[in-house]
């Protein structure tokens, strides 16, 4: 089941975690989460926005830092006023258990560039509960967790 804003505003700090949280950011089924784009040694730019020019390809690292308790999971789109201009994101399933920052792609397969307001929200998170818990959360010994307390 997906979770409602009331949802997820009940769960912080109560098991959920979403450091920065930005109230402004919470939407009625999600939370939308911030960005930084990485240059090529994978270093934050310093910026509020960025233009991303036709077929580039950038790295992003979320500001915010999740921590998702077992029994939850996330799963991540790009924001629909990106996709409508030609952006797509190349992201994955957030895992019951993790704990760290989120890192994806996101590329302009458009004609023109495309301007991000990188403070302001570009991947929107939805949070849904999981039937029951995992026997086995992203980040126990006997799970992989490459990217665990990622930051």
């Amino acid at each position: 089941m997906f979770l409602s804003d009331k949802e997820i505003r009940g769960l912080i700090g109560n098991g959920l975690g979403i450091e920065p949280y930005n109230e402004a950011q919470l939407t009625p089924n999600g939370y939308d989460l911030s960005i930084e784009v990485l240059d090529k040694n994978g270093n934050p730019i310093e910026s509020t926005s960025y233009n991303i020019k036709p077929d580039e390809l950038v790295k992003v690292k979320s500001v915010e830092t999740l921590n998702i308790p077992n029994g939850y999971m996330g799963l991540m789109l790009l924001r629909s006023r990106y996709t409508r201009q030609g952006l797509i994101g190349m992201f994955g399933v957030v895992d019951s258990g993790f704990n760290g920052k989120i890192l994806a792609s996101i590329k302009n397969l458009g004609s023109e560039d495309v301007g991000m307001k990188l403070k302001e929200g570009v991947i929107h998170l939805i949070l849904a509960r999981m039937s029951s818990g995992s026997e086995v959360p992203y980040g126990t010994d006997a799970q992989k967790h490459h990217w665990q307390n990622q930051k």
